[in-house]
């Protein structure tokens, strides 16, 4: 899920978050009247725009107001290989499944399934070198408001995206396989938005075209074996044209054509309710009332008012007993290990970080396995970019040893050496001190280098404008896959021409960006991983990120739900959450 660039260490932004002291709680027990309701706490979203989307915050909710063409699922398999549940529909229906996710005893595979459309098409090479895929929009998808959904839909809506008004930042990268995309959005192509009426869409993308109603054909640039995963992402979800043309304040109460609607908005909370007219499988509980102040939420949760709480190092005496596998708590605990990576950002067109040998030095002088320590082991180690077991992942790369004595060579070497400018670390948040973890980054690198950095802290709607723009040295950030393949990470993030509200580090290097354009139409499987390797280990020698985590996700809930696991990615699996008698 997107910037995905989401706060830096997720897990704990989340965590600390949703936590508060106390004592342990005893399992909620839920009177009828709120059984077809699941209460939870959020922030509030910095937009309600799938277009526009570039954090998970949003991306939790928009994926669930709009539909795609396709979406992502899951397949779980047993420890020895055996298909046991396809998609979350048959894993969620079954509390042994979830039991062998908690558990690590099998794998889960992400698999790309039919969403807005009849079933996922094969690809069609033409004879110019491009791919065809050939789209049946079902004929029972709707918007909330019952009008059809059709294939003109579907059309006006990856043109508004890729349109440079909307002002989309994923746009580029998730679309920009599509022919013209690229060049509508960089505003190289002319684009006709004005239609004389509000029922016709004029289309100006040659990579799609409307055969009729329900059919559309979509064509990119080569064979890219990625390319239905990055459907699944917002930047492609359907929206109304008549009501965004209509309508400023749209995204108040969007139309939507999803399994859920906005049924309630205000300062304080978020109501979702069942979408009737969603073609897909209809939410188990048809509510979810989202809580936008603060607050202790673990003491709310404890009083019953929330189905959910994050489980942080702020209460360790509550993080032992949910972790004592015979305390009655721990049957309500759940913790699994995110697709998701969270880094120190360094500017590499900015001093001192333009030296490589600085940004090196930085990143020796980092003992993470202390930071793992502070958190309580509530995340893993990350030695490169990719996190744990992720497409393409190397479990043989060990990245950049802590060696404060290196460090300090390396330093001595670079061209800042006995010059060394003023640096600033941002970091998004406001009203609070830094964490323990942000302090005790800052403390290794005065300890280890000798070298004094300014915490700049800053609200996280201008820590996005700003860190898009390239104007900090160093910033603190995280990234969670939105796909399973290495390009979500190592292309988008790493490749000199992508936009810097992609590329936030500026980074380049001709060897990388070779090495990304050959994997992304590598015909063999096999062949693609190996290219992303070489070009992680590069990544991470040239240290644009400095790699810290990758995260967990660690919730207790409500004792009486059943269907309920975090997907270790931008997944939504909230509908197939149910109340049931234990």
């Amino acid at each position: 899920m997107r910037n995905r660039s989401t706060v830096f260490l997720v897990v704990l932004a989340i965590a600390t978050a949703a936590c508060g002291g106390g004592s342990s709680p005893a399992p909620i027990e839920p009177g009828p009247d709120i059984r077809n309701e699941i209460r939870t706490v959020s922030s509030e979203p910095s937009t309600l725009d799938p277009h526009r989307v570039t954090d998970m915050g949003s991306h939790s909710f928009t994926s669930k107001l709009y539909a795609n063409l396709v979406k992502l699922d899951l397949v779980l398999y047993d420890a020895n290989g055996n298909q046991v549940a396809y998609g979350l529909s048959e894993i969620t229906a079954n509390q042994d499944f979830i039991k062998m996710i908690q558990h690590e005893e099998g794998h889960l595979e992400v698999i790309v399934v039919a969403d807005l459309a009849e079933s996922v098409p094969d690809p069609v090479v033409n004879s110019d070198g491009t791919v065809s895929y050939t789209f049946r929009v079902r004929e029972d998808a709707k918007f909330y408001n019952g009008d059809p959904i059709t294939a003109w839909d579907v059309a006006y809506s990856i043109e508004r995206a890729a349109d440079p008004k909307t002002r989309s930042t994923t746009a580029e990268p998730y679309l920009g396989d599509i022919l013209g995309v690229w060049e509508m959005n960089i505003g190289k192509s002319i684009v006709n938005r004005v239609s004389p009426n509000q029922d016709e869409v004029w289309v100006d993308l040659p990579g799609l075209e409307v055969l009729d109603d329900r059919t559309i054909r979509i064509t990119i640039d080569g064979p890219k074996e990625y390319f239905l995963q990055k459907l699944t992402y917002p930047t492609a979800a359907v929206v109304s044209k008549f009501q965004v043309e209509s309508a400023a304040d749209w995204t108040q109460k969007p139309n939507s054509s999803g399994p859920y609607f906005i049924a309630h908005k205000d300062v304080s909370r978020i109501v979702l309710e069942a979408n009737p007219n969603y073609h897909g499988d209809q939410p188990r509980v048809s509510r979810i009332t989202y809580f936008l102040a603060g607050g202790d939420v673990f003491l709310r949760f404890q009083n019953g008012e929330l189905d959910f709480a994050g489980v942080g190092i702020v209460d360790l005496d509550l993080l032992a007993e949910v972790r004592d596998p015979n305390s009655q708590l721990s049957q309500y605990y759940f913790a699994i290990n995110e697709f998701s990576t969270s880094y120190v950002g360094f500017n590499n067109q900015m001093a001192p970080f333009d030296d490589p040998l600085v940004r090196r030095a930085f990143a020796h002088a980092i003992d993470k396995e202390l930071l793992v320590e502070l958190m309580e082991g509530l995340v893993n180690v990350a030695n490169g970019i990719l996190p744990t077991g992720f497409h393409a992942y190397d479990f043989n790369f060990e990245g950049l040893e802590f060696n404060p004595q290196k460090a300090r060579e390396l330093l001595a070497q670079s061209r800042y050496a006995g010059n060394m400018p003023r640096i600033k670390f941002t970091i998004p948040g406001t009203g609070s001190a830094p964490s323990i973890i942000i302090t005790n980054i800052v403390d290794q690198w005065r300890q280890n280098l000798g070298v004094d950095i300014e915490i700049e802290q800053m609200d996280f709607s201008t820590f996005m404008e700003q860190i898009n723009r390239g104007t900090f040295q160093m910033f603190s950030s995280g990234w969670v896959a939105d796909y399973y393949d290495a390009e979500d990470f190592l292309d988008i993030k790493f490749h000199s021409s992508r936009a810097g509200a992609n590329n936030e580090t500026r980074y380049s290097n001709p060897e990388v960006d070779t090495l990304l354009e050959e994997a992304r139409t590598e015909p063999d499987s096999a062949k693609r991983v190996e290219l992303y390797r070489k070009a992680e280990r590069i990544i991470a020698q040239d240290v644009a990120w400095l790699p810290f985590f990758h995260g967990k996700t660690s919730v207790v809930y409500n004792s009486q739900l059943c269907g309920y696991f975090p997907a270790p990615m931008g997944i939504s699996t909230v509908q197939y959450i149910y109340f049931c008698d234990k």
